[in-house]
């Protein structure tokens, strides 16, 4: 993992004068206290390889042991983070910054100004595997089924960044639906991502164990399983 000290990149654009601000908050739409940054990038090293996962259905969070329909399920994997405060550190203020900082600026330029844009993870995604332990899809326990889930929404994703430069992959008012085995392919940076079948498995179970192994480029593997009972 590069030895960077950096973590956080705070980005604000003022809806007056379009002052921009690095780690820390400026005023946009309201008082500063409760104005969120409009982009957000942590540092990987901020991370646990471990996911944290949860399930819902149209009416909302299924817990624990509760059955949901197949057509339903909407499993979320988001980040765990390993330090206590992940937002309180600095970028090394270098070219590849500056590009960035000037990429994600033209992109606040160009979005609705009352949202949050982007929390991402400045590390790029290689590789997506979504397994099961049963036969799903006609496929063998392990077998990747990637491509058999679609993203139906990202984790305070309205932006989509590449890595690194930080360009806009999918902008606001751009759809992101699309396979797990898509976004694996277009090389953003690290998002938490809500999916579903993409289509219904032929196979019926009471439950499933799904897991995912999400390639970074910086040596980083994170990991996530969730259990999900079903309805059938």
């Amino acid at each position: 993992m590069k030895k960077y000290r950096l973590l956080l990149f705070l980005f604000m654009v003022s809806c007056n004068n379009h002052n921009e601000t690095l780690g820390e908050r400026t005023e946009f739409g309201g008082e500063p206290e409760d104005t969120a940054p409009l982009v957000t990038i942590d540092h990987p090293s901020a991370l646990s390889e471990d996911l944290r996962s949860l399930v819902c259905d149209d009416e909302g969070y299924v817990a624990d042991g509760k059955s949901v329909r197949p057509d339903e399920m909407l499993i979320t994997w988001d980040f765990n983070y390993a330090v206590e405060d992940p937002h309180y550190n600095v970028w090394i203020y270098d070219d590849k910054y500056i590009e960035l900082r000037e990429n994600c600026k033209k992109i606040i330029n160009e979005s609705p100004k009352s949202h949050i844009l982007s929390c991402s993870v400045y590390a790029g995604t290689t590789g997506i595997s979504i397994t099961s332990d049963k036969v799903l899809f006609g496929r063998d326990p392990g077998e990747n089924l990637s491509d058999k889930f679609r993203i139906v929404s990202f984790v305070e994703g309205n932006v989509l960044l590449s890595y690194p430069d930080g360009y806009a992959l999918k902008g606001f008012y751009d759809d992101k639906e699309m396979t797990v085995a898509m976004w694996a392919e277009m090389g953003g940076m690290l998002y938490g991502f809500s999916m579903k079948f993409d289509e219904l498995p032929s196979e019926l179970y009471e439950k499933i164990e799904f897991f995912i192994e999400i390639k970074t480029t910086e040596s980083l593997v994170l990991n996530g399983s969730i259990n999900v009972a079903f309805e059938n």
